[in-house]
């Protein structure tokens, strides 16, 4: 747990809000008093370097002066680190503190199986993969699927299900779902044989059980598909099945007697590079500032936060009133508009941007990423860069940005292409 400063009532020594312990165990030959706070050591928001450099140096002093600190009229608060939220659970806490083990949920059982005809050791890999109820539902089920049986190693068997290439999302989604429901209708019915009163496996019953735990599936997942064809036949129909297209023209709006920012934010989570990305234009859709700066962010949210509380800065800098923020991000836009955060590693950027936007009386709106096409070249452009970009003429822009910016400009709609999973037809 850290404590993110606000007004900071804290404890100086005592409370964790560097992120590295008490201050206390840095400094062992202090007097500890439990009455001085963290607030004993801001003056105007801003850190009192020349009274914490009596206590703490180096290093620690560093880090100290780079932690932001928040609205004095508002209380610290804690951030849980484990969650990307900030916010504690039990089941964070217990993943942070548990003993991570080598699951092996399936031991090979120093018994003779239940399920053939002539008993064989029961080990996972009979029972699953070379058993009679086994060898009969992967064949029924897989052939007409265009998924052939052959004996492998468990691991293998059901990578070779899942990697299969489907034709269209209901395709693939029985793929991947048979392989589960068989083991699972295996595993039911080899307790019932083995500690309750059922004597033997059904094979035909087994079958139908599959079938049916698969038609709740796909009921649930595709409401407008009925699954009341026999199997080989079902088959065949889903194979021929395309998704209906909804197709929406999305055009950049022009902002009505005021400027319009747009925002965008990439994040890269696997390269730890991050950039934001921005247009500001006037009523006429002719650039006013653009920019692609590089930062470094925990999320996409934050990075999409920090690419609005960027523009929002730029607004109250150089005084544009009553002008709009847009950005593709409905989560962070929520936010500004509700007033609300629950998400703690973004609570002071989305608390910055709103008291901004209310001394300027910045509207904040959604988009959809068609229309934002320009900001999110900028905002990709910078997360490839190391130095920021900040353009106050077209010649300036990075020139990839040239396209879409045009587009916008001439109104020209880009088309918005989305497939409805559950709303399928046979070609």
């Amino acid at each position: 747990m850290i404590w993110k400063i606000q007004n900071g009532h804290i404890s100086f020594w005592w409370d964790n809000w560097t992120g590295y312990g008490a201050i206390v165990t840095y400094c062992p030959d202090y007097v500890h008093s439990i009455r001085t706070r963290v607030r004993n050591f801001i003056i105007d928001n801003e850190w009192d370097l020349q009274s914490l450099g009596h206590i703490v140096t180096g290093w620690l002093l560093h880090h100290i002066a780079s932690i932001k600190i928040g609205s004095q009229h508002k209380k610290d608060y804690l951030m849980w680190k484990l969650a990307a939220d900030g916010v504690f659970s039990n089941k964070e806490a217990w993943n942070g503190i548990r003993t991570h083990r080598k699951k092996d949920l399936f031991v090979d059982m120093p018994v003779d199986c239940l399920c053939c005809s002539n008993a064989q050791p029961e080990t996972i890999q009979h029972f699953f993969i070379e058993s009679e109820p086994a060898l009969f539902l992967w064949k029924y089920f897989g052939q007409p699927l265009g998924i052939s049986y052959q004996v492998q190693l468990v691991r293998a068997f059901l990578h070779e299900w899942w990697q299969t290439r489907s034709k269209n999302e209901m395709h693939k989604m029985i793929i991947h779902v048979i392989p589960v429901i068989i083991c699972w209708i295996m595993w039911i019915n080899r307790c019932s044989c083995r500690y309750g009163d059922q004597k033997k496996f059904y094979i035909r019953r087994m079958q139908q059980e599959v079938i049916w735990y698969l038609k709740a599936a796909m009921d649930k997942a595709f409401p407008n598909f009925k699954m009341e064809l026999p199997w080989l036949q079902l088959c065949e129909v889903v194979e021929k099945l395309k998704p209906r297209a909804n197709i929406t023209q999305v055009t950049w709006s022009m902002p009505t007697g005021k400027i319009k920012v747009n925002t965008d934010g990439s994040y890269n989570n696997h390269g730890n590079r991050a950039g934001i990305g921005g247009i500001a234009r006037d009523e006429a859709g002719s650039m006013i500032f653009a920019f692609a700066i590089p930062v470094q962010g925990a999320s996409h949210n934050m990075i999409e936060a920090m690419a609005i509380r960027y523009a929002a800065q730029w607004i109250k800098n150089n005084g544009y009133r009553q002008s709009y923020i847009e950005s593709d991000s409905l989560m962070i836009v929520e936010m500004l508009t509700n007033r609300t955060s629950n998400n703690l590693t973004i609570k002071d950027i989305i608390e910055e941007t709103m008291n901004i936007g209310d001394q300027m009386e910045i509207t904040f709106k959604h988009c959809y990423r068609e229309g934002n096409q320009t900001a999110n070249f900028l905002a990709k452009f910078a997360s490839s860069k190391e130095n920021p970009s900040l353009s106050h003429n077209l010649q300036q822009m990075p020139r990839g940005a040239f396209g879409a910016y045009y587009l916008d400009k001439s109104q020209m709609p880009s088309m918005r292409i989305r497939y409805d999973k559950a709303n399928v037809f046979v070609s």
